[in-house]
């Protein structure tokens, strides 16, 4: 889409210059008004251009650029119409071409003066707090100390980031140029002073014996401002030299950092906007769709490296993709726009994980994860697949891969093995967005608030041991169906198996597109924005269930050996019956050996949220029986 643009930008330019060799006539109105804003614009010669003032040929260059949006946006609805094959689109998307986005506007930042004479001079009276406070003055809106990471931070571009270079000290140095400056503007004044002084003198010894009593109270005042000159510039002689030592830099920068009103901040002040994305060009506003200007005052720590173009540009060869990828299922992809839309803020309203499952290699997986992440930018990343299984934690408590969570919106894992287990203890902390206390090697213990969205892809699920219903309901598993091959022998696209083009071909377009990838995330979060639905399709429910199936024995077992009368509130059953039907199941039916059964403590928290336990001399469950021929005594399993 880029290329075109600059296609066609340059093809207009060549046509007005071709217009100076043939119209000899110039135009009496060259700039377009109210009346011919429909019109093409006019053809202007080069001479007529040169007459031109800044504003006048601003406003005809944004009348050409207006031309050529409107050009695209009516291809654009010729393009993509509203039919059953495509996604819907935002009630508003369609009416109106979109808003244009004037970068140059947006990103330009004013040029700053350097302090006052004055100011420096307070500065030098104050020794090094004044240093300090005048360090804090000149980039106390570019730097800033994360006194909880213990970290300098550099706002740069559209966002906050490591100052990794240490150009905080730098600083304090280019500071001290401030006091050579000012110094300089000093030595100025006097030889400005010392001219004057000689021209009254000479004044003064031309009227012999009885000179002006004002010239003489002139001379006096210039010399005494004179000595105060030579003065204030030997202190700020000094004062720049000292601000390039070694020992005075790190005085200045624990000054400067200390305290209110400094470059101190707690460290909780990160990533709270959570309706506001960074990128390259300017901060999105992902409820409006709008581009902000840059503004340290957000306190955003990540940005997508991709400029922003406004919400209609697109990127067909990534929509095209998605298509193959879901199967062309239009239910599923609009569902899973959503939950990226969800997961490209930083709301955490949905205690969901989703899990992108492929029956086969080479579903796509892989690459729809790796885009959106690239695109994404720093808001989303890898994470380790043991952060979410069991085992492999360390004794000690640190775990530097849980400690990667944070300040991320999107957390991506890989390729978990069916014979692994979830933890279900850490699922449910992120999900629910509960504080995590954890700690990275040799480092303190730390509370961390997550906010990033659980997504892991794998061509078989990991287990879930002695499950609880609160875990499955936050699980979403996503089908990838689709299959990609470099065999065009194998190519049927009715079966969903499309030809996959050479990675580089593909990596090239994805980069190509990336800003219209972005474009298409923001308007996945405004679509979920718009009413924060993510109802699951059908075809998601039923993974959902069938995995649910495999991994809740308590409730295969209720469904296969028990009946449930919920309306009947006299049937009951002893509690330790139950458990003993429920062990002979596992070993028969489920094959599983005695010495890894679930315990009586845990088989009860879970049947507790299905059935009403009550202590009548011994614990019973109510509404629950065991069939005939199901009670342990009647079973061949049952331990003699």
């Amino acid at each position: 889409m880029s290329h075109s643009k600059k296609s066609t930008r340059k093809n207009s330019v060549t046509k007005h210059k071709k217009s100076a060799s043939t119209n000899s006539s110039p135009s009496n109105s060259p700039l377009p008004t109210e009346d011919n804003a429909q019109t093409a614009a006019p053809e202007l010669t080069v001479a007529e251009i040169a007459q031109l003032s800044c504003a006048d040929l601003r406003a005809l260059i944004q009348k050409q650029v207006e031309e050529e949006r409107q050009q695209v946006w009516e291809q654009t609805k010729k393009n993509y119409p509203n039919k059953e094959n495509h996604p819907k689109r935002l009630n508003d998307e369609l009416k109106t071409p979109p808003p244009a986005v004037m970068a140059w506007k947006v990103m330009h930042v004013p040029e700053k003066r350097g302090p006052r004479i004055d100011r420096l001079m307070d500065a030098v009276r104050r020794q090094q707090l004044g240093d300090a406070e005048l360090l804090v003055d000149l980039i106390g809106d570019r730097f800033c100390f994360d006194h909880k990471r213990e970290v300098f931070m550099q706002f740069v571009n559209s966002h906050w980031k490591d100052d990794a270079k240490r150009q905080h000290r730098k600083e304090v140095t280019i500071m001290a140029e401030q006091f050579d400056r000012g110094s300089n503007y000093l030595f100025s004044k006097y030889k400005e002073l010392e001219s004057q002084i000689e021209q009254l003198s000479l004044k003064i010894s031309q009227a012999g014996d009885e000179p002006e009593q004002a010239d003489l109270a002139a001379i006096a005042k210039k010399r005494k401002e004179l000595k105060q000159n030579k003065y204030n510039r030997k202190m700020l002689d000094d004062r720049a030299s000292k601000l390039r030592n070694d020992r005075r830099i790190s005085g200045v920068i624990n000054m400067a950092k200390s305290g209110e009103d400094t470059l101190g901040i707690e460290g909780t002040e990160w990533d709270k906007d959570h309706t506001l994305l960074p990128c390259a060009n300017g901060i999105i506003d992902l409820e409006t769709g709008h581009l902000l200007p840059p503004d340290p005052k957000y306190k955003m720590r990540h940005a997508s490296p991709y400029e922003y173009r406004g919400l209609h540009e697109e990127a067909p060869f990534w929509t095209d993709f998605l298509y193959k990828i879901f199967c062309n299922n239009i239910e599923l992809l609009e569902y899973f726009e959503r939950v990226i839309g969800y997961a490209v803020t930083g709301l955490t309203s949905h205690k969901e994980i989703y899990i992108a499952i492929g029956p086969t290699a080479n579903n796509g997986k892989s690459s729809l994860f790796n885009t959106i992440m690239k695109v994404l930018g720093g808001y989303s990343s890898t994470i380790s697949k043991s952060v979410l299984l069991q085992g492999n934690k360390k004794n000690d408590g640190a775990d530097p891969a849980l400690m990667a969570l944070e300040g991320l919106r999107m957390a991506v894992a890989s390729e978990p093995d069916s014979s692994e287990t979830f933890d279900k203890e850490i699922i449910k902390q992120i999900t629910g967005a509960d504080e995590v206390s954890t700690r990275g090697l040799y480092e303190s213990q730390v509370v961390l608030q997550l906010f990033c969205k659980l997504f892991v892809h794998a061509n078989s699920v990991p287990r879930i041991k002695n499950a609880d219903r609160a875990l499955f309901e936050r699980m979403r598993l996503i089908p990838f169906n689709a299959r990609f091959t470099k065999n065009l022998k194998e190519v049927d696209e009715a079966k969903h198996i499309y030809h996959a083009k050479p990675s580089n071909t593909v990596n090239d377009r994805i980069e190509e597109e990336a800003p219209g990838i972005l474009s298409w995330l923001v308007r996945c979060a405004r679509t979920f924005l718009s009413d924060l639905d993510l109802t699951p399709p059908l075809i998601v429910r039923h993974e959902v269930e069938s995995y649910t199936e495999d991994n809740d024995p308590i409730g295969a077992w209720v469904d296969d050996w028990c009946e449930v009368h919920p309306h009947d509130s006299n049937v009951r059953t002893k509690a330790n019956d139950l458990y003993e039907s429920f062990k002979c199941y596992c070993m028969e039916e489920l094959k599983i050996n005695e010495k890894y059964l679930m315990n009586n403590k845990g088989f009860g928290s879970q049947l507790t949220q299905r059935f009403k336990k009550k202590k009548i001399k011994i614990f019973y469950y109510f509404g629950i029986s065991i069939k005939a021929g199901f009670k342990a005594e009647e079973r061949p399993s049952l331990p003699k």
